[in-house]
């Protein structure tokens, strides 16, 4: 069982600043998929949703659609990042969406081996709607 412990703060001052230690608020998911139903009910009728369906052919199934913040009836609205060569280098670029934490991972052997964090994470700026990043080689 977790214990949970709920506190108040009242008669804050303006500018006061009140640790509560790390608050996770999460979207309404009242079937449990992984996917919140305001989300659900946005691009779907509330029977239609199927998270592994990929909706609009694009590659990407319904949840990774809105764990990636894109429009699953919209085959243009898919995170796919892009190279280009640079200088020493490659400059990858990519979409992003609001809401969203990006960050670039790596991993030596795709079968066994562990992903470790490369840059970020990066939060999108209100009004971002690219990021991009140099890898250096």
């Amino acid at each position: 069982m977790t214990n949970l412990t709920v506190s108040a703060i009242t008669g804050p001052v303006a500018g006061q600043t009140c640790p509560q230690g790390i608050r996770w608020l999460v979207p309404v998911d009242s079937n449990g998929n992984g996917v919140a139903d305001s989300w659900e009910q946005q691009y779907f009728s509330t029977n239609a949703f199927v998270a592994t369906a990929d909706t609009d052919h694009d590659g990407q199934n319904n949840l990774n659609e809105y764990r990636s913040g894109t429009d699953p009836t919209n085959s243009n609205s898919v995170l796919r990042a892009s190279e280009t060569p640079a200088v020493n280098g490659l400059t990858l670029a990519w979409p992003t969406a609001a809401g969203r934490a990006y960050r670039i991972s790596a991993n030596d052997d795709m079968l066994t081996g562990a992903w470790i964090t490369v840059a970020g994470p990066w939060t999108v700026a209100v009004g971002q709607t690219q990021m991009q990043y140099k890898i250096s080689i």
